[in-house]
């Protein structure tokens, strides 16, 4: 199989590796904060997913009762950031 072919697959594998969600959870979650936020997902940019993980995820993920949710979305950043994903 190959490998994600937006940032927003690459986002929601990466929750769900990083989270106990499983897929369907991972990328519904990332739709619901992509849609509050305004964002489309297949427009979605490096700086507006950083901005998304920074502002608005960590609450979701808490309100879903994800334990860690900020640390998660901090690994997240930084994954984002070495991968230079979507750059």
């Amino acid at each position: 199989m190959s490998g994600p072919v937006s940032l927003f697959d690459w986002v929601a594998e990466a929750l769900e590796r990083n989270s106990t969600l499983n897929r369907l959870e991972a990328r519904g979650t990332m739709r619901v904060a992509l849609r509050l936020a305004g964002l489309d997902p297949a427009r979605l940019g490096p700086r507006e997913l950083a901005a998304l993980l920074e502002t608005r995820l960590a609450r979701d993920l808490e309100g879903r009762g994800i334990a860690g949710a900020g640390e998660i979305c901090r690994r997240l950043q930084r994954e984002l950031m070495e991968a230079g994903v979507g750059a």
